[in-house]
């Protein structure tokens, strides 16, 4: 559980300060990066199905994740 905490965090950071973020990751490991790309995509399979189903649109093409 502390890694998807981490990983949420690490996701809140990206969006308020990018490069800074970015500057304190580039240490982190590879299994880090993997879970991040797994709990955002976890996120938006979820999430596109009920945009969808909510009547907006989706613009890119990419369902549920991609």
């Amino acid at each position: 559980m502390n890694l998807v905490k981490h990983n949420f965090i690490l996701a809140f950071k990206m969006l308020t300060a990018p490069w800074k973020t970015l500057e304190e990751i580039s240490s982190e490991t590879v299994f880090h990066a993997l879970s991040f790309l797994v709990i955002v995509g976890a996120v938006t399979a979820l999430l596109t199905p009920l945009q969808i189903s909510l009547g907006f649109e989706d613009i890119n093409g990419l369902h549920a994740g991609g």
